[in-house]
């Protein structure tokens, strides 16, 4: 483990040494003819080398913690931040005071040299920009992946029934073609149903129209 860490270690140092390598050269071949010389540059890396980890936004957002936030990265070398808003976001998405936070942000970045770039959206999985697109399409709402045991076969299985087994000594049996035959009988049955998703973030990402409805809003 310890050689495989060295190595890793070694191949990066070189991997950052060749684009810095590139980097220089773009400025002219006479400043930069020795690695000696390309080592100096390892003590203030230029922006474009160095971290650019998450600023992440999952509470209510405020200058006062943006500024602080930002200001510590910097004092750790950091380059730039990607702002990203997550799960637990009280600041409105997408609402007027959530854009004025952004450009806050920005300003801030740029007064310290930093970069910043933008996360595609709020929340997980994608599609869903933070909720907006369920709100504007419910059709889109997503759907679950439910399983039901049962002993006996219940006469209104609800939900949209994708397959059911039955347990048997030789193995699981597909039975989803003859369910009237079945119950009656008693046995080990597993039902798999598609239902609405709970969560009211979730969009069926198959419907169509769906992704039109993200770009629009996003």
């Amino acid at each position: 483990m310890r050689m495989k860490y060295l190595f890793f270690s070694i191949a990066g140092f070189f991997v950052i040494a060749f684009l810095l390598m590139l980097y220089c050269s773009k400025k002219s071949t006479s400043e930069i003819n020795s690695f000696e010389e390309i080592k100096k540059h390892f003590a203030n890396l230029p922006v474009e080398f160095r971290s650019v980890p998450f600023a992440v936004w999952n509470d209510e957002v405020t200058e006062e913690k943006i500024e602080k936030q930002i200001t510590m990265l910097h004092s750790q070398g950091i380059g730039g931040v990607f702002i990203h808003p997550r799960y637990g976001l009280i600041t409105p998405y997408f609402s007027e005071r959530y854009f004025s936070l952004y450009k806050f942000a920005y300003e801030k970045l740029k007064e310290l040299g930093m970069k910043m770039w933008l996360y595609d959206e709020n929340g997980y999985p994608s599609g869903m920009a933070g909720g907006h697109v369920r709100a504007e399409m419910p059709e889109a709402a997503g759907k679950a992946l439910v399983p039901h045991r049962y002993n006996t076969l219940p006469t209104d299985i609800k939900g949209e029934v994708l397959v059911v087994l039955k347990s048997e000594d030789s193995g699981f049996i597909d039975i989803t073609d003859r369910l009237e035959d079945e119950k009656s009988k008693t046995g080990k049955y597993y039902v798999f149903e598609l239902v609405p998703n709970p969560s009211s973030k979730y969009v069926d990402l198959l419907i169509d129209g769906v992704t039109e409805k993200f770009l629009e809003i996003t």
